[in-house]
């Protein structure tokens, strides 16, 4: 335990920038075994260059390209005998750009777009071995997964060979090398935290025009909103009652990124009979999680309460739904049932709470705005879009 939260508090100093990188103490222990796979994991919270290199009899190449939030881009070329080819590919939550002929087309998302799920796989067994400390790594032994390259190697373990080099400031993967007899793969992680905007061809330029009594209070949280959305925004004005974005999306920004942001817990409970057969009091309580007409929940009493924290599930979710952690300061019974509402819309339904802290999945967009609420004297009045090319 006590290396995973010095790994998390090095992770948090060393790749926000609060801390520059040659002030980093080494880690005075190497971390277990077990917790190199969590490091990997870490990759997809953050930003990183990678490069991947591989070979085998038949084919050789390499893959340099750009990671963050489940999105990446990335250039591979590879060698079959005296043919070369020159392939470049963007990989978006679960779809994959690749350009024939200056042609975009679209396919199901490959290896070539996850790095991760690929490095994964690679590290097959996940039999990890500290095997030695030196110029500032943690190197880690393993078997390896070839198979996709070398199938022969299934029956020759023994001649497969893995190592991972964990940086010891920041504890994060940096090197992995991979190989048999026949075959080998690498892959070098560089630039980790940094910020990286990653375009699907169908990406338009837009100009946002937002109308708020409070411009100044409010263009710090949009842009919180907007960042953590995945949207490039390019720059941004303000008037006395508006304010003004240059920004990159495929399609016009949902409404719900505007909304105030204001979130309500009540005590609830579920109906004790059909929907129909309730009495004319229970009517006016019950409501639909997520407006789900198969989610009927009647709510109560509201909690007199205030959010003290709110930590998102960084990792992309194909249904569009993100996790969310809410922390709050009152103590509840674990047998309450806590229906958590947004803008006076219901996005959560808790039948079991523990302490002072709820998890819920709810849209993104409303997961940002429980996150970065408006100030309740901020009023946003209309939000205007339009198509700049």
């Amino acid at each position: 335990m006590k290396y995973c939260i010095a790994f998390i508090t090095i992770l948090i100093l060393g790749l926000s920038g609060c801390m520059p990188k040659d002030q980093i103490k080494p880690a005075e222990k190497p971390i277990s075994p077990d917790a190199v796979m969590k490091t990997i994991d870490s990759l997809s919270q953050i930003g990183f260059e990678f490069k991947i290199e591989f070979k085998n009899p038949n084919v050789a190449g390499t893959s340099k390209g750009i990671s963050l939030n489940n999105k990446t881009q990335v250039n591979i070329t590879r060698k079959l005998g005296a043919e070369k080819e020159k392939n470049k590919l963007i990989g978006i939550d679960e779809t994959e750009y690749s350009q024939v002929k200056g042609k975009w087309q679209t396919d199901t998302r490959t290896f070539d777009t996850q790095p991760i799920e690929l490095l994964k796989t690679i590290c097959g067994q996940k039999d990890f071995k500290l095997t030695e400390q030196k110029n500032g790594f943690f190197v880690y032994s393993f078997t390896p997964n070839l198979l996709f390259m070398d199938p022969a190697s299934m029956d020759k373990p023994e001649t497969t060979q893995g190592f991972i080099y964990i940086d010891n400031k920041t504890l994060m993967p940096v090197k992995v090398i991979a190989k048999t007899e026949t075959a080998s793969w690498s892959m070098t992680v560089k630039n980790m935290g940094k910020k990286f905007y990653i375009r699907s061809p169908k990406t338009k330029l837009w100009s946002l025009i937002i109308n708020t009594n409070k411009p100044k209070e409010v263009i710090n949280i949009l842009k919180k909103r907007l960042n953590l959305y995945g949207v490039e925004t390019l720059n941004s004005q303000t008037t006395d009652k508006s304010i003004i974005f240059q920004l990159y999306s495929e399609n016009e920004l949902t409404g719900k990124l505007f909304q105030s942001g204001k979130t309500e817990l009540y005590i609830a409970e579920y109906p004790k009979q059909s929907i129909y057969e309730l009495s004319s009091s229970e009517e006016k309580d019950i409501c639909f999680v997520n407006n789900d007409p198969t989610k009927p929940i009647l709510l109560k009493n509201k909690i007199e309460t205030k959010l003290t924290g709110t930590e998102l599930d960084s990792e992309g979710k194909s249904d569009g739904q993100t996790g969310i952690k809410l922390k709050f300061n009152t103590n509840l019974p674990e047998t309450t049932k806590i229906a958590i509402l947004c803008d006076k819309e219901v996005v959560g339904f808790v039948p079991q709470t523990w302490g002072k802290e709820l998890e819920i999945k709810c849209s993104k967009e409303t997961s940002l705005n429980i996150k970065f609420p408006l100030p309740d004297s901020c009023l946003i009045a209309k939000v205007t879009q339009k198509s700049l090319k």
